[in-house]
């Protein structure tokens, strides 16, 4: 009985490990982190209308939260990577502006 147990906790733990530490991919990757990398590819201008707002109106929230948005055109992931900021803090950031 406790072999078994102890075979079906090993086995369990083998496939969820890719998910618990977050190196899954493709199909098997949280979808929730998928959808984080894509708008965090799309510019300020390509996000605005998901958040239901204009393009300066998210270039204002970025900056007053302290992100340097120096090229309107970039992604929002280099907008981070300049700011030297993480990109989960920028996307935090547009979805308080979506509470708003």
């Amino acid at each position: 009985m406790a072999l078994s147990l102890g075979i079906c906790l090993v086995a369990g733990f083998a496939f969820a490990w890719p998910a618990i530490t977050g190196t899954a991919t493709g199909a098997a990757g949280n979808p929730a982190f998928a959808m984080i990398k894509l708008v965090a590819g799309g510019t300020p201008a390509q996000v605005a209308p998901l958040l239901g707002r204009g393009e300066a109106d998210v270039i204002a929230a970025l900056k007053l939260a302290g992100f340097t948005v120096a090229d309107a055109t970039a992604p929002l992931s280099e907008i981070a990577a300049a700011s030297e900021k993480d990109t989960m803090a920028l996307v935090a950031t547009l979805a308080a502006l979506k509470a708003r």
